[in-house]
């Protein structure tokens, strides 16, 4: 009998185990994913806004063509901009779901401790 239930717990300690690694990867996973979206979106609108100054600088002095890239470049500023909150954004979600695990971490590892 006292077999049976260690050889339960030992079974009900695996499967917690195998479960945390699970939910480490996934989430080790997810940040790696964020983290390299993030570098594309900003590298992307960084690579436009210099193009458009390159272009601006390189252009003739005509007024009217000099202000239609000026507000080209503010509005990608304001793409790049609006990229790098959604990203703060999707970070601070993360951290929050972050600091919510380790409560539960926690919890499962005095589960494996008793």
């Amino acid at each position: 009998m006292a077999e049976r239930n260690n050889k339960a717990r030992m079974d009900q300690i695996d499967r917690i185990r195998k479960k945390l690694e699970k939910e480490k990867a996934d989430f080790a996973d997810e940040l790696q994913r964020m983290r390299r979206d993030a570098q594309q979106k900003v590298f992307a609108n960084m690579d436009d806004i210099r193009d458009k100054m390159h272009s601006l600088r390189n252009s003739q002095k005509d007024n009217t063509q000099m202000e239609e890239k000026i507000r080209m470049v503010r509005e990608e500023l304001e793409k790049m901009k609006a990229s790098i909150t959604s990203v703060t954004e999707r970070w601070r979600a993360v951290a929050a779901r972050a600091a919510s695990r380790r409560p539960a971490a926690e919890v499962m590892e005095a589960l494996l401790r008793r």
